[in-house]
């Protein structure tokens, strides 16, 4: 038991020893840049500006196989190909949903 307890102690000093070092090379102590780097990155990164057919259930409530042909209506209308993808502002634009209320929906 004490070799056990003893281990554990010894991987939270090496684990620490292990953060100084990071931060050592990155010009900080301990873990906080490299969290706030994440932090800073997620709000940089775009919001998506396609929909799928599983967002068009999550707006509408419809099933998946109305949800599909929702979206083949769009790109029929839009003159796409098969299998192109629609985007936020078309669904909008075909349905009359505010892009506002339609983002909040959308599914990470």
């Amino acid at each position: 038991m004490f070799a056990q307890l003893r281990d554990k102690i010894n991987f939270a000093k090496a684990f620490q020893e292990i953060r100084n070092v990071i931060g050592a090379l990155k010009g900080t102590k301990g873990p906080k840049r490299p969290l706030h780097f994440m932090h800073s990155l997620a709000k940089k990164m775009p919001k998506r500006i396609v929909i799928y057919a599983k967002d068009v259930e999550n707006i509408t409530g419809r099933k998946t196989r109305a949800a599909r042909k929702l979206l083949h209506r769009i790109r029929e209308q839009n003159k796409k190909q098969k299998d192109a993808f629609v985007t936020v502002k078309e669904f909008c634009i075909y349905t009359g949903i505010s892009e506002d209320e339609v983002r909040e929906f959308l599914l990470d």
